[in-house]
C-alpha cells in the first residue's frame, strides 16, 4: 500500500462528511487528518487534510500510480468544492 496526504483548501461551510462523501463514490477510502483555520489560510476558507491509502491486490503499485490517484482525488474535489491544493 501506499499513503498520500492532502490538504486542500475549501470554503469553510463544506463538511468533511460531503468530501468523503464525493471521494468515497469514487472507490477512494479517505482518511480525515485534520480541519485547519489559521492565520494563513483565506477568510471565509479552511484547510481540510486527508490521508489517501492505494492497495492493488495484482501488482506492486508504483509512486507515479499512487501520485496519479491523488491528482484524480483532487480534479474530483476540485469539480465539486471547487477545492485547491494548499502549499
Amino acid at each position: 500500500a501506499i499513503k498520500r496526504d492532502l490538504s486542500v483548501l475549501v470554503q469553510q461551510d463544506v463538511l468533511w462528511q460531503d468530501v468523503e462523501q464525493v471521494l468515497s463514490a469514487d472507490g477512494y477510502q479517505p482518511l480525515f487528518l485534520s480541519d485547519y483555520r489559521g492565520p494563513d489560510i483565506p477568510s471565509g476558507f479552511k484547510a481540510l487534510a486527508m490521508r489517501l491509502t492505494f492497495v492493488d491486490y495484482e501488482h506492486t503499485l508504483t509512486d507515479k500510480e499512487a501520485d496519479a490517484g491523488a491528482k484524480k482525488a483532487l480534479s474530483l474535489l476540485e469539480q465539486r468544492f471547487s477545492a485547491k491544493l494548499r502549499d
